[in-house]
């Protein structure tokens, strides 16, 4: 019995050793690094740790902004080519169905001018949306300033798309109005 006990003693007292230097070459508190050689990361601690956490939690929101940005890009310039491919289907109908049954609209080239503009608007600010999307970055001196300019422009794309809306719609109610009179 009294060798079952020292046996007993000697694999506590070896495992609590055991589990001693673990804890401690895990914590970084080994000289001769981790397990096998192998050197320990210590937690970062102080200011340098504060502005390290700061540099991470910024590159994430960057990548989300650029990525959310790139998104907002494509779905505007998915929405001006549909609303191209309305302007090109209505002009199509004027023409080869209209035109020649003897309707025609007074002010067609003014209202084919004004969505040519509308078009073209919508699309520099497209262009000025995209550079002021990629400008972005942590290093920069004020990031949020330059978030807030890409969401004013991409506010600016919103307005050029509902004025370039607006230009489509007159065109088909001028249409619809000569074909119902």
């Amino acid at each position: 019995m009294i060798l079952v006990k020292k046996l007993f003693y000697s694999a506590v007292v070896f495992l609590l050793i055991s589990f001693t230097f673990t804890v401690n070459t895990y914590a970084g508190n080994h000289n001769n690094g981790g397990i096998r050689g192998r050197p320990t990361s210590v937690p970062p601690t102080g200011v340098d740790a504060g502005e390290r956490g700061l540099k991470r939690a910024c590159e994430a929101v960057e990548n989300s902004i650029k990525t959310r940005s790139d998104k907002i890009v494509l779905l505007a310039e998915k929405i001006l080519e549909k609303f191209d491919n309305i302007s090109l289907r209505v002009q199509e109908y004027y023409m080869t169905k209209l035109v020649p049954e003897g309707y025609t609209v007074e002010n067609y080239d003014g209202l084919l001018a004004e969505i040519e503009a509308r078009s073209d608007d919508v699309q520099s600010a497209l262009v000025e949306a995209e550079a002021s999307a990629d400008e972005f970055d942590c290093d920069l001196e004020d990031p949020k300033g330059t978030f807030m300019q890409f969401k004013e422009e991409m506010l600016a794309v919103v307005d050029a798309l509902r004025q370039y809306r607006l230009a489509i719609k007159d065109l088909i109610v001028a249409i619809n109005t000569v074909v119902a009179a």
